[in-house]
């Protein structure tokens, strides 16, 4: 399952540390720079793809197809129903739980909207 990165991101050299303890590694940078449109292969691929602003998008039809699977899941759906239920009632709610519960609508109003990056890939096939 294939994810193409959308964002360019950093992560930590996986021999960054062991480097600093053996002289025969030289010199190893710190950080590992990914650029955008990189190809990534993981059977976590699809789960990297959702989020309001994440790193991948799918790349292939096995990663779509997973990614699609996730945001139908029966759960998901529940969620943001019941979440799109307390924001239409939030002025019931104390002063508190109003600002908690558009706060949660905030973060997830992209995915309520179909907005995400991986609905939009979803949605194009």
């Amino acid at each position: 399952m294939q994810a193409i990165r959308i964002r360019p991101a950093k992560t930590v050299h996986p021999e960054f540390f062991a480097s600093q303890n053996r002289p025969d590694k030289g010199s190893v940078p710190k950080f590992l720079n990914h650029a955008v449109g990189e190809i990534v292969e993981s059977p976590d691929a699809a789960a990297m793809c959702l989020g309001e602003d994440p790193l991948f998008a799918p790349h292939d039809e096995d990663c779509r197809k997973a990614v699609a699977k996730l945001l139908a899941s029966p759960k998901r759906v529940h969620d943001l129903a019941r979440l799109k239920t307390m924001y239409a009632n939030r002025s019931q709610l104390s002063q508190k739980a109003r600002e908690y519960v558009e706060a949660i609508f905030g973060k997830h109003k992209a995915e309520i909207q179909n907005e995400t990056p991986a609905q939009v890939a979803v949605a194009a096939k």
